[in-house]
């Protein structure tokens, strides 16, 4: 039985050395770079605006001094047509290393109650080759009635 014990912890050393070597790229594959995750996130005073309403859209990130922003871009989907841009924002001169909020006045489009509205926020840096994209949906509600 002793000798079962030492060859079963031998063999569970091995596997443990074995397991801690670092394994060598593939041939085939090539490193293009590290990542961070910029924080970024985009959020509407009201999900649910009246067609033609004034909403204020809020769109926040934290500028990593490693991987600075260039810009934001803010587009709008309405129902199922394309995405079309709102504004672009230059970034490229805001502080390093600092929680950026940014506000924006959206009219929601004069369009039927029900449409769904998509706003994407993309946000551009300087070390990434693809934005990052954050996205909130809207529905146009219609007016409540008052009782007189």
């Amino acid at each position: 039985m002793k000798i079962y014990s030492k060859i079963l912890v031998m063999m569970a050393l091995a596997f443990s050395f074995a397991a801690c070597e670092k394994n060598e790229v593939l041939p085939d594959y090539q490193v293009a770079g590290t990542s961070t995750a910029t924080i970024a996130q985009i959020s509407v005073s009201n999900d649910e605006p009246l067609s033609g309403e004034e909403i204020t859209v809020t769109l926040y990130y934290v500028n990593l001094e490693e991987d600075p922003a260039t810009g934001i871009e803010l587009l709008e989907q309405v129902g199922g047509s394309d995405f079309t841009t709102v504004t672009t924002l230059d970034e490229s001169s805001a502080s390093l290393d600092a929680e950026i909020t940014r506000t924006y006045t959206y009219t929601v489009p004069d369009v039927e109650v029900g449409t769904a509205i998509r706003l994407d926020m993309v946000l551009s840096s300087q070390n990434k080759e693809f934005p990052q994209r954050e996205k909130v949906d809207l529905e146009v509600s219609e007016e409540e009635e008052t009782e007189e």
